[in-house]
């Protein structure tokens, strides 16, 4: 499952959960169990994003240089194996 559709369902869910918390009145789960359900949901998304880094020609240029080396190596690491 992609990062973007468990933020997804986890946004849903939470979306329910604070639905349920203003339409709530006398319900088999207490109140302050739904506000700490919602408290877990609403930090989820925090930790399934991912952070971006912006990269010049000179880095994408390393990056690309470094994955080429790696490849390499690992090729000669196989033939002597």
């Amino acid at each position: 499952m992609t990062k973007e559709k468990k933020i997804e369902i986890i946004g849903e869910r939470l979306l329910a959960v604070q639905q349920e918390l203003v339409e709530r009145e006398l319900s088999p789960i207490p109140t302050p169990k739904l506000y700490e359900i919602m408290f877990r949901l609403s930090k989820i998304p925090e930790q399934e994003t991912v952070s971006l880094e912006f990269m010049d020609e000179h880095d994408i240029s390393a990056i690309k240089a470094s994955r080429k080396l790696n490849e390499t190596l690992s090729r000669r690491k196989m033939t002597f194996t």
